[in-house]
């Protein structure tokens, strides 16, 4: 037949996958192009799909190449065109709505958490078993029942924790070990035990980080004749010494003030 499906399509007789697709639909137009979910699609089916959501992108203002686009929402909730044309600024900033859940989750999780520990009679217990043990136990606090919460609480967090960051970078099986060393750093600078300590350590690992692996090539040429302009990056140190950081910023803690910021337990 000459209007068969061929097993493969040399690429190279065409200038663009969309000149392929077009052909495509032009000769196989009655022919299946593919099954999903028990239902066959043919490829002038398939053809009139693709040009209806090229209709629904090309109804969306403000979109340039290297956009997102998904059916369940978008993926900024400010761009940093909007932002130049809000502010008069020459420097763009762009919000992704991630980043907004983001830090909405991670506000509502920390107050939900600091209400559980300060005002629960079980939350009360935990803290009285980590200042004092023996205490606790005199007091008739059950050990058991504490640590299964603890590791109840834990888990939470953690799966919290990883589905927010896999939300805004990707979901890799062994992206944990990047994150280890700075999250144990986190909690030694901040103070073992105490969660306001690691917050502030968070923070404190996250900007110094930032700092010292930022290219400052911008800022400099602000800053000096264009003339003087420099032509690398501007950098303390590279991005691959970025784990670097927050380990000499854990042994210069424990150096110094092995309790943390918020003097919590020594180690």
């Amino acid at each position: 037949m000459s209007n068969a499906i061929p097993a493969e399509i040399n690429p190279k007789g065409y200038g663009h996958i969309l000149d392929m697709l077009e052909d495509a639909v032009a000769t196989y137009g009655d022919k299946p192009a593919y099954t999903s979910i028990l239902q066959t699609f043919t490829y002038a089916q398939f053809g009139q799909m693709v040009d209806d959501f090229s209709s629904y992108l090309a109804s969306l203002e403000g979109l340039e190449p290297g956009d997102r686009v998904m059916v369940d929402g978008q993926r900024f909730i400010m761009k940093a065109r909007e932002f130049k044309n809000m502010t008069g600024l020459n420097e763009g900033l762009a919000i992704k709505t991630t980043q907004a859940v983001t830090l909405g989750t991670a506000v509502v999780t920390v107050g939900i958490v600091f209400w559980f520990l300060n005002k629960t009679r079980t939350g009360k217990s935990m803290r009285a078993f980590s200042d004092n043990e023996d205490l606790a136990l005199l007091s008739g606090i059950n050990p058991d029942r504490v640590v299964m919460i603890a590791w109840i609480m834990t888990a939470a967090l953690a799966t919290i924790a990883g589905t927010l960051y896999g939300l805004d970078k990707s979901f890799k099986p062994f992206v944990y070990l990047q994150l280890l060393l700075p999250i144990f750093a986190a909690a030694i600078v901040g103070g073992v035990g105490n969660p306001l300590g690691a917050i502030a350590g968070g923070f404190v690992i996250a900007f110094s980080e930032l700092f010292v692996t930022f290219a400052y090539k911008r800022v400099v040429t602000y800053m000096v004749p264009e003339s003087m302009a420099p032509e690398g990056l501007v950098q303390i140190l590279s991005t691959d010494y970025k784990f670097a950081v927050s380990f000499m910023i854990l042994v210069i803690v424990l150096l110094v003030k092995p309790t943390g910021i918020f003097s919590g337990k020594s180690l």
